[in-house]
């Protein structure tokens, strides 16, 4: 839908041919927005846009805000809303589904820390759901009422090792797993299941936040195809996850990392692979790197925010032709790596697929007295061994310098006898990251008008134009 709420009413109005296409549109008044505490909808809207969405199934967004249990407004029409509806999210426990629920296609139900969760009705029939989110507030999982789903995402729910893994192995259409912040209820030693038992194939999993017992049975566990998206946010199992990502046996052809955010994204041409690890740092060793990637088949690789790397480090990656990182000149007193140490003779001759080399020179964040960066002699030693090793130019040499940007003005004439094209200007190593591929959303964005409203009162502006 198009604005708010309250925009089918407002386009009604603007004239008489207006209204008369409006109230002859029923997919125009099948999106409800249910909320109670700010008083959108009240019951006359309600039975207004019941009645012009005609048999078109609805698509319903509740809010938690109201006790669903004891309002009259839901006493009266909620059986009937969601018996009509295809989708309906933030549906609290304490609202029970009807008998049947014959169009409904996606349902988030969340068990709210006031609604105590009533025991699951296991005669409830949905025969088209397809899409699942449960959010359940440290509460045990219930039956799920429905096997052709292809989505299944489970937050804070407390659940059994056995239970879990039974349970995505009887989905067998499932496509989305995402588990976030769930709590085992047993170990899975004791309840004595081998977890290799069953494996399942899926077009997406997101792993976040779990206890490393999960990452330990699930990441064997599940078969990952050639076109498995895999995503795992990990505060506490990095050993754990890179332990067994080695199992995918899938060659990686660009590896992209991002030391702000301690992600590292590894690029399967088919599929992806994205880490969210504490020990992705600035002193993150790539000989960890090395130990569960196959970096054989790499072919680019670029990193921010980080050290430089030895280039006998990247005499490992001997497929790579594409090289993007940032380098910042280190403090004086700090003992890390230079930036000749990565752009030397060395790098000429461990990597002769060289095409591209893109540099981000940046100013240190950590102190303003460092030592200077080299930039000029390690270009030039690498440009000149490159040249006189592989009897031809570097193809292209990008260069951006937040430093000292005008070095460069005396020294084209010279970097242009060893380079075909040398580009200076503004560079982003991490343009051609891909991005990962996003899950299914079961809440709508609030509306512009909510999203203003949140804003915190910053002062008033210096001046008024009155």
């Amino acid at each position: 839908m198009f604005g708010d709420q309250l925009t089918p009413i407002r386009v009604s109005a603007v004239c008489h041919t207006w209204r008369t296409a409006a109230i002859n549109e029923p997919c125009l008044w099948a999106e409800i927005d249910i909320d109670i505490s700010r008083g959108l909808l009240p019951e006359s809207l309600l039975q207004l846009y019941i009645q012009r969405s005609g048999i078109v199934p609805l698509t319903v967004h509740l809010q938690l805000l109201s006790p669903q249990r004891t309002n009259p407004l839901f006493t009266g029409y909620m059986a009937h809303i969601i018996q009509r509806a295809k989708s309906i999210s933030n549906l609290s426990t304490s609202s029970r589904l009807p008998f049947q629920t014959p169009t409904l296609q996606s349902l988030h139900l969340v068990a709210a820390a006031e609604s105590p969760i009533d025991s699951p009705n296991e005669s409830v029939i949905c025969p088209s759901l397809l899409h699942l989110s449960l959010d359940y507030n440290s509460n045990p999982i219930p039956s799920i009422p429905a096997q052709r789903l292809r989505t299944l995402h489970l937050a804070r729910v407390k659940v059994s090792g056995p239970v879990m893994l039974h349970t995505i192995a009887n989905l067998h259409f499932l496509e989305e797993l995402c588990l976030e912040s769930v709590i085992t209820e047993t170990t899975f030693e004791d309840a004595g299941l081998d977890p290799t038992s069953d494996t399942i194939t899926l077009r997406s999993v997101n792993l976040v936040n779990l206890e490393p017992i999960w990452y330990h049975v699930l990441l064997p566990t599940l078969a990952y195809s050639v076109a498995t998206n895999l995503f795992i946010h990990s505060r506490t199992s990095d050993e754990i996850i890179l332990h067994y990502h080695h199992r995918r046996n899938l060659p990686v052809s660009a590896v992209y990392i991002d030391f702000a955010d301690h992600s590292l994204t590894l690029n399967h041409d088919t599929c992806l692979t994205k880490l969210y690890l504490s020990l992705i740092d600035p002193s993150f060793p790539f000989a960890t790197l090395r130990a569960f990637v196959p970096t054989d088949a790499v072919t680019s690789l670029s990193w921010t925010e980080g050290r430089a790397l030895p280039a006998q480090a990247l005499g490992k990656f001997s497929s790579l032709n594409r090289l993007s990182f940032t380098f910042s000149p280190r403090p004086v007193g700090n003992t890390e790596v230079r930036l000749d140490a990565t752009i030397n003779s060395n790098l000429a001759t461990l990597c002769p697929h060289l095409v591209l080399l893109k540099i981000h020179l940046r100013k240190s964040v950590i102190s303003s007295i460092t030592y200077k960066d080299g930039a000029e002699d390690a270009l030039q030693s690498f440009l000149e061994s490159w040249t006189d090793l592989h009897e031809r130019r570097f193809p292209l040499l990008w260069i951006q310098d937040d430093i000292r940007p005008g070095r460069w003005a005396d020294l084209m004439a010279t970097f242009y006898a060893f380079v075909d094209n040398l580009e200076l200007g503004e560079i982003d190593v991490m343009e051609n990251c891909p991005k990962f591929p996003d899950k299914r959303r079961f809440l709508p964005n609030p509306p512009d008008s909510i999203r203003r409203a949140a804003r915190p009162f910053r002062g008033f502006a210096s001046t008024f134009d009155l």
